[in-house]
């Protein structure tokens, strides 16, 4: 059995996992980030039918991936929720007994001291041998290696010539933080990092009232709107419901820029590389403010593709 190489990216709203093959090729996966306690077995049955797994760690046991309003509160990350979402993953991912050489992220105010980001890291994967539970299976795997990145780092681990010779601001909007990172040559100008809770829950949110303003009977669930920023338009009311959803898109993208803009970063004159899950439904606003940022492709994989791309270079 050969050595399993995987990145692990447990953002407040969703787990982005990236698993290198043997034939090189390279396996995503995306789980929302929630940890609820098994309330019995008929519906844990239920969940896990859905894909949901059942997890038991520590003597405790878990439904992990459930789709729930719930976001995390607590920005250190260092907490069971994360722990026990990338122990699973890894623990999913790999068959049982494997060696593994593993990647993942840490805030951005953690990994800038040594101390904080080896505690952290020690806390969420620690070295050697993990035991969990999968759906009433007992799985193991062997820590062999372990490197930890910041969040917001993947633009420059994939895409390092974007940043030589340049100003490069990068805004990595998430479910529910938006982390934003500035370089200078790809040095990290760290005092001009910003983390705040600008990500797209706070975008729906925001749209709540306006939408329910469409009719005297509206009454949106948080579920629906999602639904409508994916389409782009609310059904029965296209029209209007498209003009408030773009207004209100608007709004949000020039609340991150002035953020941006208090940290000190000089927007004018700087290149943009915007990425995490909610960009792409940004994506008029900021080419309509910004005309030559950049969004790539799965935006939403971005930092656990770049953790995973230099993994294989330090320890593959």
């Amino acid at each position: 059995m050969g050595m399993k190489y995987i990145a692990v990216d447990c953002g407040k709203a969703d787990t982005k996992v990236c698993l290198k093959h043997e034939d090189g090729s390279v396996t995503k996966r995306i789980v929302p980030t929630t940890l609820a306690e098994a309330s019995g077995m008929e519906d844990l049955q239920r969940e896990t039918e859905k894909g949901i797994l059942e997890v038991v760690f520590e003597d405790k046991a878990y439904v992990i991936g459930a789709p729930s309003n719930d976001m995390i509160r607590d920005n250190s990350k260092k907490n069971m929720i994360h722990k026990v979402l990338t122990l699973s993953m890894i623990a999913e991912a790999v068959p049982d007994g494997s060696y593994v050489r593993a990647a993942i992220g840490c805030p951005l105010q953690c990994y800038a001291s040594k101390s904080e980001r080896k505690e952290y890291l020690d806390y969420i994967l620690p070295a050697g041998k993990a035991e969990i539970e999968l759906n009433g299976k007992k799985r193991r795997f062997i820590v062999d290696r372990r490197v930890v990145f910041a969040e917001a780092y993947g633009p420059l681990l994939l895409f390092p010539e974007r940043f030589v010779n340049r100003t490069v601001g990068v805004i990595d909007i998430g479910g529910f933080n938006v982390n934003g990172c500035y370089f200078l040559n790809g040095r990290l100008i760290s005092e001009a990092n910003i983390t705040n809770q600008m990500g797209k829950y706070k975008l729906m949110s925001s749209l709540m009232r306006p939408l329910n303003r469409l009719s005297p009977t509206a009454d949106f669930h948080i579920y629906e709107i999602e639904e409508a920023l994916r389409l782009g338009y609310v059904i029965n009311a296209e029209e209007v419901s498209r003009k408030i959803l773009e207004e209100e898109k608007r709004k949000h993208l020039d609340q991150i820029v002035e953020a941006c803009r208090k940290a000190g970063w000089n927007l004018d004159f700087c290149d943009l590389i915007f990425c995490g899950g909610t960009s792409p439904l940004l994506e008029k606003q900021i080419k309509e403010r910004f005309p030559r940022a950049f969004i790539p492709e799965e935006s939403n994989f971005i930092n656990a593709s770049g953790y995973l791309k230099i993994l294989m270079k330090v320890a593959g």
